[in-house]
């Protein structure tokens, strides 16, 4: 049991020091309040004729106190408008996990039109991010990569108007809000281990309480009963683990410390103390040599040894174990 304890207790202290550097790692995102960053940004097909829907991929990290508001842009270049229109032409909007250095990962996928040849590689898009108590940009800026527009000729005249072209006849939905994901590992994960942490400290608890509730006379009783049907043990280690438990029982109980003596030497200072009934101190002498000679002299004990020497610790326990104190009621 003890050693089942000793490794609840380190992983305790690992999922702790996991936790707290976690943890640090998260007040430091939010201390910096870093601006959004693009990991990702790439079109669909970066050679596109005037006039056609170029689709744009985006990957923007966020600190994991900032939320992105909508894909569609809040400023775009003039010649580049964002497609509007989300029957005929389907945005991603999905907001993903956070990982372990405080950062969410948002995946979009917009639509714009060019309205003129012109290059966009110096030109840029900001997305709206939902507003804070704290003095944060309210944008994330997000540079558009290189994508070269063509004139194929013979445009339809709604294109020479990009304000009509944004308000087609067809009625647009509402802008899309962040798709959640289904499951989230990072916080099933800090959910499981603070379950675990939870369920580890209650077991502990239970253990102690339970422990320390126990009279030591009870405890050497129910250890006596484990080593009589443990199996298999050599002489040695049988007479060894009984003699230790009987030092342990009798040092609490009558004070002796035991730990620097032999079993010869100290149940002669038991059996010297007044309050050990003479009938039961009388055996320990068989007991104390008989477990030297095994130890130090090789000695093979008989079979009704072992039964003998358990059931004399058993009645030595019993017989000098605390009495309760009587009832003074009737006095």
């Amino acid at each position: 049991m003890k050693k089942a304890f000793q490794i609840l207790k380190a992983i305790a202290f690992l999922l702790l020091t996991v936790g707290a550097i976690v943890g640090y790692l998260f007040f430091q995102v939010w201390q910096n309040d870093e601006a959004p960053k693009t990991s990702k940004a790439r079109w669909k097909n970066d050679t596109i004729a005037l006039g056609h829907t170029a689709t744009l991929y985006l990957e923007v990290e966020t600190p994991w106190h900032r939320e992105l508001r909508t894909s569609i842009p809040t400023s775009f270049p003039e010649f580049l408008p964002p497609v509007q229109n989300f029957i005929t032409h389907k945005h991603l909007f999905r907001r993903g996990s956070l990982n372990l250095n405080g950062y969410r990962t948002w995946k979009i996928t917009t639509h714009f039109v060019p309205t003129r040849v012109q290059p966009s590689e110096t030109h840029s898009i900001a997305l709206q991010l939902v507003p804070t108590d704290r003095s944060s940009p309210l944008v994330a800026q997000v540079k558009l990569p290189k994508l070269k527009v063509f004139d194929p000729g013979n445009l339809p005249a709604i294109i020479k108007n990009p304000k009509n072209f944004q308000n087609e006849t067809v009625p647009a939905l509402k802008p899309a809000t962040p798709e959640e994901k289904s499951t989230s590992r990072f916080w099933y994960l800090i959910g499981i281990s603070i379950l675990f942490f939870v369920m580890m400290i209650v077991i502990y608890l239970r253990s102690e309480s339970s422990r320390l509730k126990q009279p030591f006379w009870e405890k050497a009783l129910n250890d006596l009963a484990k080593l009589e049907a443990e199996k298999g043990l050599t002489p040695t280690i049988f007479f060894s683990r009984l003699t230790d438990l009987l030092k342990r029982y009798t040092s609490k109980r009558f004070g002796i410390r035991a730990t620097a003596k032999t079993s010869t030497e100290f149940l002669a200072t038991v059996t010297r103390l007044e309050k050990i009934p003479m009938a039961e101190a009388s055996e320990l002498p068989w007991l104390a040599q008989l477990a030297d000679r095994i130890k130090f002299a090789e000695y093979e004990p008989k079979t009704d040894h072992s039964p003998r020497a358990i059931t004399l610790v058993r009645r030595f326990i019993q017989e000098t174990k605390p009495q309760p104190e009587p009832d003074d009621d009737h006095a």
